[in-house]
């Protein structure tokens, strides 16, 4: 964002983002009969039509995907004691977890 790098935040730029405008009337008005729903409540967003499961949806976890699933689960019951510091493109645990 170019007004990030003059003033050093967005907020001039998130100001205009959400300022009323007739453009953004004009959009709204011919995009929300077609997101939106009337009934006898409130309006609500339209659901998107989702397709049912293909069978390249159904899969089951590989032995090595379940041995990395238990490592995060004792890392993350341990405590806030992983690094994420890069080496080699893995990440290491701290001295205060080996010990």
């Amino acid at each position: 964002m170019r007004d990030q790098a003059r003033s050093g935040d967005g907020l001039r730029w998130i100001g205009r983002l959400f300022r009323p405008s007739f453009t953004k009337r004009l959009v709204f008005a011919l995009t929300s009969p077609f997101m939106l729903e009337r009934g006898k409540g409130p309006t609500k967003p339209k659901r998107l039509p989702f397709r049912a499961a293909k069978s390249r949806d159904m899969w089951e976890q590989s032995e090595a995907a379940l041995e990395v699933k238990a490592q995060w689960e004792i890392a993350r019951r341990g405590g806030g004691h992983t690094s994420f510091e890069s080496r080699d493109g893995e990440a290491h645990e701290t001295e205060a977890t080996l010990s």
